[in-house]
């Protein structure tokens, strides 16, 4: 929300994802600052394994204008025969406002597939005092029956 303040532009989240792994997400390149800006000059939704331009991913926080929503309406499927808002988040590149992806700190879990689910419930899980001790002991018992 800052920077769309500071900027007027668009803004989306975005992290270096470890490599091997930006084929499942929409990555951004551009010009990084040291306030964990990025002036985004380009965007593609899920590359394929090995073509990646860089490890900047967009994950999942947005600001945006209601200028959007006709760049939305007018965007053909892309990536797995979906209308992508990676593909219409495009349109704002070149525009005057522009588009700024911001460097998300802290953990980020990916519940878009089952073990990121449930990583995500198990690290919520063991930092709540009246789960940690039983979820541990769970696990252990689940161990060591493996």
């Amino acid at each position: 929300m800052r920077v769309h303040a500071e900027t007027g532009a668009a803004a989306i989240a975005i992290m270096e994802v470890p490599a091997g792994k930006e084929h499942m997400y929409g990555i951004v390149t551009g010009d990084l600052d040291a306030t964990g800006r990025m002036r985004i000059r380009d965007m593609i939704e899920k590359p394929k394994p090995g073509t990646a331009p860089s490890r900047w991913a967009v994950v999942g926080r947005y600001v945006l204008p209601g200028t959007v929503w006709p760049h939305l309406a007018a965007t053909r499927p892309g990536a797995g025969g979906e209308i992508q808002l990676t593909d219409a988040l495009r349109e704002f590149i070149g525009s005057p406002e522009g588009l700024y992806g911001v460097v998300l700190s802290g953990t980020r879990h990916d519940a878009g597939d089952r073990l990121g689910y449930l990583r995500a419930n198990l690290a919520y899980a063991l930092k709540r005092t009246e789960l940690r001790d039983a979820v541990l002991a769970l696990c252990r018992e689940m161990l060591g029956e493996a």
